[in-house]
């Protein structure tokens, strides 16, 4: 699609990119140094109390929940034009299944965000572990999805094949 929607989305979608990327070279700079002794850790900043630790995961939660939205609003636009687009049954699906896949990435990222804000086990880095969710989540929705699938999809795939 080349309409305003999808290029102001994109337009968003892309300057978080930009914004996110430089900081997180210094936390992949940092966790790397600290695991496996590469580059110059002892110069990196570091997290020195709970409440920078907590900044940390709030921010790393807002660049992920961000970019996230941005995708799945490309998707659900998608799924709403799929008459202009000539999308089949088959492609209309997949657009209405990656826009809600997307969806799980946001909600996953605003919860680590909500036990961040309540000070759950910031300290441990529980806030971090919460993104394991993504894998249960997004396998039982991708099963959730296929069952639904409809029937000229699976047969357009199956003579694709």
């Amino acid at each position: 699609l080349q309409d305003e929607w999808t290029t102001i989305l994109n337009g968003c979608l892309l300057f978080v990119v930009l914004f996110y990327v430089f900081p997180l070279k210094f936390v992949a700079a940092g966790i790397t140094g600290y695991l496996f002794g590469f580059g110059d850790y002892g110069r990196m900043p570091a997290v020195t109390s709970v409440e920078e630790l907590s900044t940390l995961f709030l921010l790393y939660s807002l660049g992920f929940v961000l970019i996230f939205v941005f995708i799945s609003l490309m998707y659900a636009h998608a799924a709403r034009k799929a008459g202009l687009l000539e999308l089949d049954d088959a492609e209309l699906h997949e657009a209405n299944t990656l826009k809600r896949h997307y969806a799980i990435f946001v909600a996953v990222g605003l919860l680590s965000m909500a036990v961040t804000a309540l000070g759950v086990w910031v300290e441990f880095g529980f806030p971090g572990w919460v993104y394991a969710l993504l894998g249960p989540l997004c396998w039982l929705h991708g099963m959730w999805s296929e069952r639904r699938c409809p029937a000229s999809a699976v047969t357009g795939a199956r003579q694709g094949s």
